[in-house]
């Protein structure tokens, strides 16, 4: 600064030496003083402070899994949002399981009378495909289709396709013949060919009995019916014949001979089963951890009442393999730290998921419900949702019918909760520092000085600034202002967004005493303190916050100096 006083002071002498006409004609007794006051200006600085100086969402959240804050913007402006997520996949296998349990059958023939095959072979018949059936060859086979035990209430299945099980088959018989049971069944049919179970099977030999026998039935699929007309109970279907081979013994003298056989369903592990479920449930439940809102660095600011999360939102998509509709009637509410409960969805509110097509294939589903939150004005501490499946055979097309797979059925549900923040702030502060200032290093030339603020205020809530001045050791010694200086907030609509950024140029005086004080400032902190600001009936509206709004403050001076020479 004195090397700039000094050069104007020296440019004047010399402008002045230029204009003589005459050196002797000059006198410096007959010269009075001039005084001027040129006006330096210069830039103090520059500082911009967010959201997230203010107040760190994003560190409070980090320990909290599933959540995030993030931007958003519905059309009518943008604002911060909590986002809850969670997927989950939900084994729902309980409809069918293994099929066990039903009541082995057994099969008491009267005696078969057998004729004298010796004598026949002398009379010269040829016996070599001459058999003694029961029932008699022609005649329909005998029914013994075996019930199918009930699932639990309101399950019924109508068709299965098995992956293991078949059919145990033990005979006591003693016969001095080959003897064969012959088994069929119009409801069990192979996968591949489609064709009906049929199958010859030896219980008993010439020489003596045999092993017991199974039939492998996995690969087939069996439908359930009602074969012997007795009611709404279902059977599988199973008939059979007893065939003895006569010219397995052709010296037999013949005879009445018992027929000992029991046939035993083995467990069926069923790969798909078609029927219906009733009115099965599968519970679904979690929660949101609203905890950090007690975190001292948050409840210092928002005080109960200040938080609102304005049309929460809930959104569910499922993928399900199982073709059988059904819903979910969303039970979401909030708890506060008294116990104070509040319902976000009516009763009557409901997200249906739409069920597998056809087998193989997946049904998928999405479904949003948005709820007015504004009765949730006191901060919770915890979200709760409880989203119980409801399984309906009333919600599937009758044109394909409804299906499970037994130890493969899910449905993976992702459930996002969208919250978002409307707020109230109360003394919420920043203070930062700064020494890189450009204040004009001397005072001797200093009449007055005239501070000049450019400020942009995004926030939709007013700031209260000071400017503190410290010394070397870090005290501070003073301030700039003798109050701070109040910039109003942001205008916002009716939902509390914020309409376009407040701008204001703010000229304060400072005298040469005052500017003297800041020039022995080592560094200067600012302090900034933020309010939601009022509307004119001085009530504080809840307001939305953008999560990268800023203040930015542009300050420079001018002063004005005295020179008299």
């Amino acid at each position: 600064m004195k090397k700039l006083v000094r050069f104007a002071v020296m440019t004047l002498c010399v402008m002045m030496c230029w204009s003589c006409i005459d050196e002797e004609d000059f006198d410096f007794d007959r010269l009075s003083q001039t005084t001027i006051n040129p006006a330096l200006g210069v830039r103090l600085f520059d500082t911009e402070v967010k959201l997230s100086d203010f107040l760190n969402f994003d560190s409070l959240l980090a320990d909290v899994e599933g959540m995030e804050l993030i931007s958003r913007n519905d059309g009518n402006g943008e604002y911060l949002e909590f986002v809850y997520t969670r997927s989950d996949t939900f084994d729902v296998n309980d409809f069918v399981g293994i099929i066990d349990g039903m009541s082995d059958v057994s099969i008491e023939l009267p005696a078969i009378s057998v004729p004298d095959v010796s004598s026949l072979v002398s009379s010269g018949v040829d016996l070599s495909d001459v058999s003694v059936a029961y029932p008699a060859l022609g005649v329909e086979m005998e029914d013994i289709s075996v019930e199918v035990p009930e699932i639990e209430e309101g399950v019924s299945i109508d068709s299965l396709i098995l992956t293991s099980g078949g059919i145990g088959i033990q005979s006591s018989t003693v016969l001095p013949f080959d003897v064969y049971i012959e088994l069929s069944s119009s409801g069990i049919k192979d996968i591949l060919t489609g064709m009906p179970y049929t199958q010859r099977i030896q219980i008993c030999s010439s020489t003596g009995t045999l092993p017991s026998n199974s039939i492998d039935l996995s690969g087939y699929a069996v439908s359930l019916k009602d074969s012997v007309g007795q009611g709404d109970k279902t059977f599988l279907d199973l008939r059979y014949r007893i065939v003895i081979d006569l010219a397995s013994n052709l010296s037999s003298t013949g005879g009445d001979f018992a027929v000992n056989t029991t046939l035993n369903i083995m467990p069926l592990r069923i790969d798909l089963a078609y029927g219906k479920v009733g009115n099965a449930v599968v519970p679904v439940s979690d929660s949101i951890d609203l905890a950090y809102f007690d975190n001292e660095e948050v409840s210092n600011f928002i005080s109960s009442g200040g938080i609102d999360f304005q049309k929460l939102t809930f959104e569910v998509e499922t993928a399900t393999n199982v073709g059988i509709g059904a819903y979910v009637v969303p039970n979401v509410y909030s708890i506060t730290a008294n116990g104070l409960r509040t319902a976000f969805f009516a009763p009557t509110d409901t997200l249906r998921i739409t069920r597998a097509p056809l087998p193989g294939q997946i049904g998928t589903s999405s479904n949003i419900l948005t709820t007015d939150a504004a009765a949730i004005e006191v901060l919770p501490n915890k979200i709760h949702y409880n989203l119980d499946i409801h399984f309906s055979d009333r919600l599937y097309d009758q044109s394909y019918p409804a299906f499970v797979y037994p130890f493969s059925s899910f449905i993976a549900m992702n459930t996002r909760t969208r919250l978002p923040l409307t707020a109230k702030l109360t003394d919420l502060h920043y203070e930062t520092e700064t020494s890189s200032l450009n204040f004009l290093e001397e005072n001797d030339y200093i009449k007055s000085a005239e501070l000049n603020l450019m400020v942009e205020n995004e926030f939709p809530a007013s700031l209260e600034v000071n400017f503190y001045l410290a010394d070397s050791n870090g005290n501070i010694f003073d301030t700039l202002f003798a109050k701070p200086l109040v910039i109003e907030g942001s205008p916002v609509d009716s939902d509390g967004n914020v309409l376009r950024p407040r701008q204001d140029n703010i000229k304060l005086e400072l005298t040469a005493e005052k500017y003297e004080v800041l020039r022995q400032a080592s560094s200067v902190k600012f302090a900034i303190r933020l309010n939601t600001s009022s509307d004119s009936g001085s009530n504080r509206p809840y307001v939305r916050f953008k999560k990268d709004a800023a203040v930015r403050i542009n300050a420079s001076v001018k002063a004005i100096t005295n020179i008299t020479f």
